[in-house]
């Protein structure tokens, strides 16, 4: 069976697209257990492989082959090095609405107001920012799989419940439920502290989830071909099961094991933009 993954460097624009494919069709070569079969228009090349040995092997090779190329480029001038002298800052920002708000000044004499944008689909808050600038996300809002500047790719976790709009639970950090890419067999740890607010509980939890199969699943929203993912305790009891769906890029069904009984949940509805 073939699987579907994707690899990239760091930064993905910092090459043109043929050197990137010319890096990836070199690397393939050296294994009949994966196949290139294009590169998407962020700069990451679109593989196929048999199995996880083959997919590491191969993305290591990749990131070698391409920075080789990239560096070869720079210095034969026909790629621009990023900028040695870059520095971090921070603005004040205003909030109106939905929309984040951020004044500047234009050649030291044009006053504007920019709205927010990072040019990309998705705009990543730390949940700290989301409660300093008053935003709430619904406990039901879907988990979108996220590409970091290093080339890591997580799921945004679940960071705390309301109840009638009180707040019940979070977990600091955020649970990161997914990593990817994904694939049967495939297991990650975290560690978090859960509070329970009502009953000021705290309590440091560590879980550990594996992806078990992929199968398909019945909820109210339709059928999906999805991973089984199961994240237990140390003791190795299984704390919460999901399964996810490559469709709607979320968790289309949740399990919670707990003290008094299983809590399930299922998706009900959805609609593709």
């Amino acid at each position: 069976m073939w699987v579907s993954a994707c690899a990239s460097v760091v930064p993905q624009q910092a090459a043109p697209r043929d050197l990137l494919l010319e890096a990836a069709r070199e690397c393939e070569t050296g294994f009949s257990g994966v196949r290139t079969t294009g590169i998407d228009r962020f700069g990451q090349v679109e593989f196929q492989y048999r199995s996880a040995d083959d997919r590491d092997r191969f993305i290591a090779c990749f990131q070698e082959h391409a920075h080789a190329k990239i560096k070869a480029a720079i210095s034969s001038g026909r790629v621009s090095a990023p900028p040695s002298d870059a520095t971090r800052t921070s603005v004040p920002v205003d909030v109106a609405e939905s929309f984040i708000l951020v004044s500047v000044m234009i050649n030291e004499l044009q006053h504007h107001t920019l709205l927010l944008d990072t040019g990309a689909s998705r705009t990543i808050l730390k949940p700290a920012v989301l409660d300093g600038l008053g935003i709430v996300v619904p406990t039901d809002a879907p988990r979108w799989p996220t590409r970091l500047a290093d080339g890591r790719v997580v799921m945004l976790g679940w960071h705390a419940d309301k109840v009638d709009g009180i707040l019940v639970e979070r977990a600091s950090p955020p649970n990161y439920y997914l990593t990817w890419p994904l694939y049967v067999g495939k297991s990650w740890e975290y560690t978090y502290t859960w509070e329970g607010i009502p009953a000021r509980q705290t309590d440091q939890r560590t879980r550990r989830c594996t992806v078990e199969a992929v199968e398909s699943v019945t909820v109210p929203a339709g059928t999906f071909e999805t991973f089984r993912v199961s994240c237990a305790n140390p003791r190795g009891r299984v704390a919460f099961s999901y399964w996810f769906s490559d469709v709607v890029k979320m968790i289309v069904k949740e399990q919670n094991f707990l003290e008094y009984g299983v809590r399930t949940r299922e998706l009900t509805g959805f609609r593709l933009d």
